[in-house]
C-alpha cells in the first residue's frame, strides 16, 4: 500500500476516525510530518487542533542518551536512571523555554487547547521507531485526557504492539511486515517547512463547541465525498456546503495534484469560513493520472470540467447557486477553458500562479471576471499571465504577490492569496 502523499492519507484516517466527529476529541499532531494530516483530520472532524511538542533530557555529558522527555505540561523520567532532582529541575525549564518559544513561532500568542478530561487523537505521518509517539503519549496522558488514541497511515506492526501498552486504542492504516522507512510508503513525502506548519495552524478553530456558537457566521451543514460519473469514469470529489452558501468555487488542480492539495484545501477553508461552498476534485482517475500526457491535455481537462459542473448544476439545492473557478498552475487553463464553455453561468474565476496562456484561443470568450494571481519570484509565468490578460475581453485584474515564487511557499503568501481570492469572489459571484 502507497499513499500518494500526506494529504490522501490523512483523509482516509479521518474516515476511519469519523466515530469522533463533533465530540469533545482533540487532534494533536506532531511536528513536523504530522501537522499536514492533523489540521485536514481536525477539519473533516470538526475538532480543534494543536501540536505536541517534547523534547528528551539528555545524561549529563552524553545528551544523546534519554534519561526523560518534557512537554509544555509535563515530564516523564527514566525511574531507573539516578540523577539528582536539580538537574531534572534545571534541564526542564530550560526545554519547556525553548518549546513555549517553539511554540509561540508556530501559533504566536494563542493558548495550547485544554486536554484534560477528553479524548486525544495523536496524529504523525507514521512510526519507524516509536520514540517519539511513545513519550508523546506518556506526556500526555500526565495531563489526565479520557482516553489516548493513536492515529497513523503507516507504522512497523513491532512497533505498533509495543505503544498498545501506553495508549488506549491505535488506529494505523498499513502496518508491513517488511518495513524499513516511513518515506517508503509514499509517492510524494515532500518536507514539511516550518512555513508550511504555521500557515496549517492558522486555518480557522475548528472547535466543536464553537461551531454551534449562535456568534459564528457560517455554521457547516455539510462536507461531503462525492462520486461523479463521467461517461465510463468516475470522479472522486470532496463538497462542503456551509448552510446558506452564498455560491459555490469549484477547483481546478494542477498537473500532478489532486483534490488533496493543502495549498487548494487552505484557500477553500477560508471560502467555506465565508459561506461559500467549495468542490475540490479530481481531474483524472488514479489510472489515467499515470498516464504524465494525460496532466498536460487541456481540452480533455476542460471538458472534465465543464461536465462536473452540469452535474453539480443538476443538483436540485445547487440548480440557482452562483459557481466560480479557482485554478492553480494548469489547473487554470482548465478553468478558463470551461468558463468560455460555459459563458454566464460561470460568474468569476480566480488563477493561482496559472498557465492560462494553454488556453489562449479561448480567453476572448471568457465572461466571467477573473483575477489573475502571479508570484512577483515567478518570473517565466508572469509574462505568460501577461499574455492572458491582454487576451481576456472581461472585466480582469492581473495582480503581481510581492515576495511571492510559484506555489506561494513564503510565510503569509497563500494567506495572501486566500484573501485575494475571496474578495474577488465576494465581488463578483452573485
Amino acid at each position: 500500500m502507497t499513499f500518494r502523499n500526506r494529504e490522501e492519507a490523512a483523509y482516509l484516517l479521518a474516515e476511519d476516525l469519523k466515530e469522533y466527529r463533533n465530540t469533545d476529541a482533540v487532534v494533536l499532531a506532531l511536528p513536523r510530518g504530522g501537522v499536514p494530516l492533523g489540521h485536514i483530520i481536525a477539519r473533516e472532524l470538526h475538532l480543534p487542533l494543536d501540536i505536541e511538542l517534547i523534547k528528551k533530557i539528555g545524561y549529563p555529558g552524553q545528551p544523546e542518551y534519554a534519561v526523560g522527555a518534557v512537554s509544555m505540561h509535563s515530564q516523564v523520567l527514566n525511574p531507573d536512571i539516578d540523577l539528582p532532582q536539580e538537574y531534572y529541575d534545571e534541564q526542564t525549564e530550560r526545554i519547556r523555554e525553548e518549546l513555549r518559544n517553539r511554540y509561540e513561532r508556530y501559533k504566536g500568542a494563542r493558548q495550547p487547547v485544554e486536554v484534560e478530561g477528553r479524548t486525544v487523537l495523536l496524529v504523525d505521518d507514521g512510526i519507524a521507531t516509536g520514540y517519539t509517539i511513545m513519550a508523546a503519549a506518556q506526556l500526555i496522558r500526565a495531563a489526565n485526557p479520557s482516553r489516548i488514541v493513536i492515529a497513523v497511515p503507516v507504522a512497523s506492526p513491532r512497533i505498533l504492539n509495543k505503544l498498545s501498552r501506553y495508549v488506549d486504542e491505535i488506529v494505523c492504516l498499513y502496518a508491513p511486515d517488511h518495513f524499513q522507512a516511513v518515506g517508503q510508503f509514499y509517492e510524494d513525502f515532500s518536507e514539511v517547512t516550518h512555513g508550511d506548519v504555521v500557515r496549517l495552524l492558522t486555518w480557522p478553530d475548528t472547535d466543536n463547541s464553537s461551531a454551534k456558537s449562535n456568534n459564528q457566521k457560517h455554521n457547516r451543514m455539510g462536507a461531503y465525498e462525492v462520486k461523479i460519473r463521467i461517461g465510463a469514469e468516475e470522479l472522486m470529489g470532496n463538497l462542503h456546503l456551509p448552510a446558506n452558501a452564498t455560491g459555490i468555487v469549484i477547483f481546478s488542480h494542477g498537473s500532478g495534484s489532486s483534490r488533496h492539495s493543502s495549498r487548494n484545501r487552505y484557500v477553500a477553508s477560508v471560502l467555506e469560513d465565508e459561506g461559500f461552498g467549495t468542490l475540490l476534485f479530481d481531474l483524472l482517475t488514479e489510472e489515467e493520472d499515470r498516464i504524465y500526457e494525460n496532466r498536460f491535455d487541456i481540452p480533455l481537462l476542460i471538458q472534465r470540467l465543464v461536465r462536473v459542473t452540469q452535474w453539480l448544476q443538476s443538483q436540485e439545492e445547487l440548480q440557482h447557486m452562483p459557481m466560480g473557478y479557482f485554478g492553480a498552475s494548469t489547473g487554470a487553463a482548465s478553468a478558463l477553458g470551461a468558463a468560455a464553455e460555459l459563458g454566464d453561468a460561470i460568474k468569476a474565476v480566480v488563477s493561482r500562479g496559472g498557465r492560462p496562456d494553454l488556453a489562449l484561443p479561448v480567453l476572448p470568450r471568457v465572461k466571467a471576471a477573473t483575477l489573475l494571481l502571479v508570484g512577483s519570484l515567478d518570473y517565466p509565468v508572469i509574462g505568460m499571465n501577461e499574455e492572458a490578460y491582454d487576451a481576456l475581453n472581461t472585466e480582469r485584474t492581473l495582480t503581481i504577490v510581492p515576495g511571492a515564487s510559484h506555489l506561494f511557499e513564503e510565510p503569509g503568501k497563500l494567506e495572501e492569496v486566500a484573501h485575494l481570492a475571496m474578495e474577488w469572489f465576494r465581488q463578483y459571484l452573485r
